[in-house]
């Protein structure tokens, strides 16, 4: 099977993450995706509304994904730790929790934030 057994063995409770934590095991296993250019899927919103925009509601998530890498077979400590910086750091700048101190705490990942963004807008304007 293409799809991580522990994926499959190991379902998420909190709704929101789930594709998300299904990545993060596709690529610790390197394994191989080719781009299928077909709809084939069309979001649609839960009853519940977007998920997305519920930021607490997807953060729970986001640690409930990370607690189920800990376990994750082979899934390396350092790469967890980044990620769970990452996604503290992000609730903290989405929910405007960030205090002066967090801004150095986290220096490394508002310097990839500022990367990512610079990256976006140049593909952006090399489209044009």
């Amino acid at each position: 099977s293409v799809i991580s057994p522990y994926w499959l063995e190991n379902p998420m409770v909190v709704n929101g993450s789930d594709d998300y934590y299904l990545w993060a095991l596709q690529f610790q296993a390197n394994s191989r995706f080719a781009l299928n250019s077909d709809a084939v899927y069309i979001h649609r919103n839960s009853t519940e509304g977007n998920l997305s925009f519920d930021l607490k509601k997807m953060h729970s998530s986001n640690e409930e994904m990370c607690a189920l890498l800990e376990n994750a077979p082979g899934y390396p400590k350092k790469k967890l730790q980044t990620l769970k910086r990452s996604i503290v750091f992000k609730f903290l700048y989405d929910t405007h929790q960030l205090k002066l101190w967090d801004w150095f705490r986290y220096a490394d990942k508002v310097i990839d934030n500022a990367i990512y963004k610079f990256t976006v807008l140049f593909l952006k304007l090399k489209k044009k």
